[in-house]
């Protein structure tokens, strides 16, 4: 044990070190990794060296339940740096790492991560907080899953302000850029269950006639056309 470690204390440094030992149960095989050298040291050295390991430990610690305090279950690295707050990034990817590791916190794509591994999270979800900026989900992805057209699509589509490709973990995701004042628009988009935004039907029909005119519907009259023309009116498409 620690009492075992011969110094020449003063009654300070010897107080010093009772308190800190007591820091010290706290860790995990603390005697083991402190090098037999360390019991030649200058006892003031030693118990900086203790409490500074004890400290480091109980952040460890304070990581973790920090996430599990959390109801939502994916982070990008700049909301992980705020939660811990963290203003070095050495020292956030180490404990990022560190987070992995335990399988406290699952890689999910470059500087985004989950509390669930991925089979477990929603790829709805999961698309949207990859791009990660505002969007939803419309054209192909929204009409077959109103059953407007019969071909599942390869990729789940979004529409944002920008034109991106996504791969994580075999599920594509693809962004179709759309102006300003069609996208910030929300006649027909609605907010889902999961939190996410979603175009309806004739949102998705009015979307993907603006990006191809001469689109074919499989099964066109399970569409609301005079609701079509009035969100195409309102979002300013016509």
């Amino acid at each position: 044990s620690l009492s075992n470690l011969s110094f020449t204390t003063s009654k300070t440094a010897s107080k010093d070190i009772r308190l800190t030992t007591k820091q010290a149960k706290n860790t995990i095989s603390m005697v083991n990794i402190i090098p037999r050298c360390t019991q030649k040291l200058n006892s003031t050295i030693f118990v900086r060296y203790i409490i500074l390991y004890s400290r480091v430990q109980d952040m460890r610690r304070n990581y973790q339940e920090l996430l599990l305090k959390q109801d939502r279950k994916l982070f990008h690295t700049a909301d992980l740096a705020v939660l811990f707050d963290v203003n070095s990034k050495n020292t956030l990817y180490k404990a990022l790492s560190r987070l992995v590791v335990k399988k406290s916190l699952y890689s999910i794509y470059k500087g985004m991560y989950s509390t669930l591994p991925i089979t477990d999270q929603n790829p709805q979800v999961l698309g949207a907080f990859a791009l990660n900026t505002y969007c939803y989900l419309s054209t192909e992805s929204t009409l077959f899953n109103n059953g407007v057209i019969n071909q599942p699509p390869s990729k789940l589509t979004f529409l944002s302000k920008f034109n991106k490709n996504i791969q994580i973990d075999g599920i594509s995701i693809v962004s179709r850029k759309l102006r300003d004042k069609f996208l910030y628009n929300t006649a027909g988009i609605t907010l889902d269950q999961n939190g996410g935004f979603i175009a309806s039907t004739e949102r998705a029909v009015c979307d993907m006639l603006h990006f191809s005119p001469n689109y074919y519907f499989d099964n066109s009259k399970s569409v609301d056309w005079g609701k079509v023309k009035e969100i195409q009116k309102e979002v300013g498409f016509v």
